[in-house]
């Protein structure tokens, strides 16, 4: 049995722009100096929309970018932290991309030294969530 490691890395500054990279591993297998390697292909999103595999490529990153997510927690914790810092986002909606409860992400927070926001900074901004909720609700 073998598994398929996939990695995306960006062609510019845009990583939306990227390619995705596929490699084939077999377990218990270690390449000698008499064993011929076999050459990675890379592989674009465009090649797996062209294949009918996808419709689009903004489908094929989507798919792309899930994957790696789930595989990789730490870059979930990280996401989370960096949208909950600059797209304002709640500490509870941040615990849920990352994968984990409230509490546990409130100490991931305090032990990477990110400031929390929890509820309004000013009288205003608590009226203006208050008056969001009644026409919400009303």
């Amino acid at each position: 049995m073998y598994t398929l490691d996939a990695n995306i890395f960006a062609r510019d500054a845009n990583p939306l722009s990227g390619c995705l990279r596929l490699k084939l591993r077999w377990p218990n297998w270690e390449p000698s100096d008499n064993t011929l390697l076999r050459k990675v292909t890379m592989v674009t999103p465009r090649d797996l929309v062209n294949a009918r595999l996808y419709e689009s490529e903004e489908a094929v990153t989507a798919d792309a970018l899930r994957h790696l997510l789930r595989a990789r927690p730490d870059l979930r914790i990280s996401l989370a932290i960096y949208q909950h810092q600059h797209e304002a986002i709640s500490l509870a909606r941040a615990a849920a991309l990352a994968g984990v409860n409230w509490s546990q992400m409130r100490a991931i927070m305090v032990e990477r030294g990110v400031s929390l926001r929890l509820g309004s900074e000013t009288l205003e901004e608590a009226r203006a969530e208050v008056e969001a909720l009644r026409q919400a609700f009303a």
